[in-house]
């Protein structure tokens, strides 16, 4: 996953600040500089950077920023060596994410949320998912942290997973933690596109599932 607070748009299309991305990861300062230069050297990255105005705790800042869909080959090209076992699994994990998200549909206005955040807070402002009322968001447990809590007519807890296009090679783990955790009655998964693969996995597993669609809506002015 990366955190929202590392992408931005320009021109329609979508690119992560270079520097939060690395904090994201753990990187030190030191590190973090190494990579910057690298970015700026590289043949093929140097193409896609953009050095935007951020507005950071301490003021606006210019920082390198990479189109999105060189994320991966950025990451890749870090010598893993250098790095310790926390830094290399924040990598391992953003990769994962970069591998599993249709960058594609950042380019144009999508059915899809952008981000995860934009549909777990939409839902949790209607208040509602179909008949289950949503009662908290964000919950943390000692297994993880869910996207919504919500409760039925007759009571029952139920846990929401989100997801905004599709899910990762980690989301089974991540369901099974919640289903055997036996704090919830419940589990639910949603995302845009759900494979038969994994909807039969979910059917076995005692998981209920479920797509999302965004409807265009068009108001007289």
């Amino acid at each position: 996953m990366i955190s929202e607070n590392c992408i931005i748009k320009h021109d329609n299309d979508y690119f992560v600040i270079c520097k939060r991305i690395c904090e994201q990861i753990g990187l030190s300062r030191g590190q973090f500089t190494n990579q910057s230069k690298s970015i700026q050297k590289d043949p093929l990255l140097s193409k896609y950077i953009l050095k935007q105005q951020i507005m950071t705790v301490g003021g606006t800042q210019t920082m390198i920023c990479l189109n999105i869909k060189c994320l991966n080959i950025w990451l890749s090209k870090i010598n893993f060596k250098t790095l310790n076992i926390n830094q290399y699994k924040n990598i391992v994990d953003i990769i994962n994410y970069t591998l599993n998200s249709d960058f594609e549909s950042y380019k144009c206005e999508s059915k899809s949320f952008d981000f995860e955040s934009e549909m777990r807070d939409e839902l949790f402002n209607i208040g509602y998912f179909n008949n289950i009322k949503i009662i908290n968001k964000e919950v943390t447990y000692d297994f993880g942290r869910i996207d919504l809590l919500g409760t039925d007519i007759n009571g029952n807890m139920i846990c929401i997973e989100l997801k905004k296009y599709k899910e990762f090679d980690d989301t089974k783990l991540q369901l099974l933690k919640y289903k055997e955790s036996k704090v919830f009655d419940r589990v639910v998964f949603c995302t845009y596109i759900i494979s038969d693969d994994f909807k039969m996995w979910c059917k076995i597993n005692g998981i209920e599932t479920y797509i999302y669609k965004r409807e265009v809506k068009v108001y007289e002015v």
